[in-house]
């Protein structure tokens, strides 16, 4: 991968949300073998931002064909965006690989937008 793809989603807070992800070469087809490798994501308020609000470590679900998957449960998404809160929030991600040598590499950028909800 040349550059790290953007994934952009919207959510309501409350939801639960299942974001699942192939790894594959520059050609968009050949997945790359995630064996021995493991994938994390940290969610922070802003690109700058120092604080993570949240950490994800993804499940890798089918090594030889490069794909693996993180959940939100309801609670966390109520909390990244609370019921008092009338707006919506961004969240942006950096979803890293770290391979078996120990080198790690973004892969991906996943930018989060959590709806308000509306149930009480």
């Amino acid at each position: 991968m040349a550059c790290p793809e953007i994934y952009n989603a919207c959510i309501v807070a409350g939801d639960d949300y299942l974001f699942t992800f192939a790894y594959v070469e520059d050609d968009g087809s050949t997945p790359v073998n995630l064996t021995g490798s493991s994938l994390k994501i940290d969610f922070l308020s802003t690109i700058s931002d120092a604080s993570v609000l949240i950490t994800k470590n993804l499940t890798i679900y089918d090594a030889a064909n490069g794909l693996a998957k993180f959940a939100l449960s309801d609670v966390e998404t109520l909390a990244l965006n609370p019921a008092t809160s009338s707006t919506a929030v961004l969240i942006i991600g950096d979803l890293q690989i770290t391979y078996p040598d120990s080198t790690k590499k973004i892969l991906a950028r996943v930018d989060l937008t959590i709806k308000p909800t509306r149930i009480r």
